[in-house]
């Protein structure tokens, strides 16, 4: 059963380490190799009418937009105020109520991005965040849509409401893999594998996906990333991400 703090099996690191190990990348402390999976606009893979696959993008866009964020565009770590106080909690709970942890500069509050080249037609953006800690799988963190055409990025610290009327007048965001609304930011276990005499950390990744729609999207606060892949396939008049790392700790909670 999957928990709310993504974990790699020990197949999974040999599957990660054995496909990713050409994207490695420095860390304090030791060598890195790239989880992560991809900028791919589809967050999910395989047919939806497999039995257990999810909705999957089947529109082909350009990717026109540059996604950029003030707090780790240049260093692609994602800095600790973004990602969780401890262990992830559990389903329905906030992670404010799961904080007794000693990491009190993690504020698990959402990071700012910006972006440009949004095309001109886009009646609405949408953003969904999202990672993949095990290939085929990808944890859903954040999901929103409905943001004015108008909107150059998103500011720090989103509030975790299914409305957000300061954005936008029909802006909504979405249920997390976490069970919660809004963002759920990193929150990953540490992972090592060995390579010849070199212990070699995973670096996971994490990427925010934005998406210039040629609709207002007729979905409620609260929806699912199924029901708003769903909903954009087919509108989609341009796209753009950014990536973002983190490492897990030795100690979560």
């Amino acid at each position: 059963m999957r928990i709310g703090r993504s974990i790699v099996t020990p197949l999974g690191i040999v599957l990660l380490f054995a496909t990713l190990l050409a994207a490695c990348s420095s860390d304090d402390g030791g060598e890195s190799v790239d989880a992560g999976g991809g900028a791919a606009p589809a967050a999910s893979s395989g047919d939806p009418a497999d039995e257990g696959a999810g909705a999957v993008l089947k529109q082909t866009f350009d990717m026109g937009v540059e996604v950029t964020s003030p707090v780790f565009s240049r260093i692609r770590r994602i800095p600790k105020t973004y990602v969780c106080q401890g262990g992830a909690p559990k389903p329905g709970q906030s992670f404010e109520q799961n904080a007794g942890s000693k990491y009190s500069d993690r504020k698990n509050i959402s990071p700012p991005l910006e972006w440009t080249g949004i095309p001109a037609g886009t009646q609405s953006i949408a953003m969904l965040m999202d990672s993949d800690q095990i290939p085929g799988d990808r944890w859903l963190h954040w999901l929103i849509w409905n943001l004015p055409p108008d909107t150059a990025g998103l500011p720090e610290r989103v509030a975790t409401t299914t409305d957000l009327a300061a954005l936008g007048p029909e802006t909504r965001q979405g249920i997390n893999d976490n069970k919660l609304i809004g963002y759920s930011g990193p929150c990953p276990v540490p992972t090592t594998v060995q390579y010849s005499q070199t212990k070699v950390k995973i670096v996971f990744e994490y990427v925010f996906n934005v998406y210039a729609l040629d609709t207002i999207l007729d979905l409620p606060g609260g929806a699912t990333k199924d029901e708003f892949l769903q909903a954009i396939d087919g509108h989609i008049l341009s796209g753009g991400v950014i990536k973002g790392e983190f490492v897990g700790s030795k100690q979560m909670n």
